[in-house]
């Protein structure tokens, strides 16, 4: 992704919502099919 951050003269990181957001979907979402939605062998591979 192209991800544009600005530092400005107070340190704070500024980011477009747009990347942001769409970065944070596709991890979110990564996580859930992962840790959420496939079976776990730990646990009998019994789906939650």
């Amino acid at each position: 992704m192209n991800e544009e951050i600005i530092i400005n003269d107070e340190g704070i990181e500024q980011i477009a919502l747009k990347s942001y957001t769409q970065s944070a979907y596709l991890n979110y979402s990564m996580y859930v099919i992962n840790d959420r939605a496939l079976p776990n062998l730990g646990d009998g591979l019994k789906p939650v």
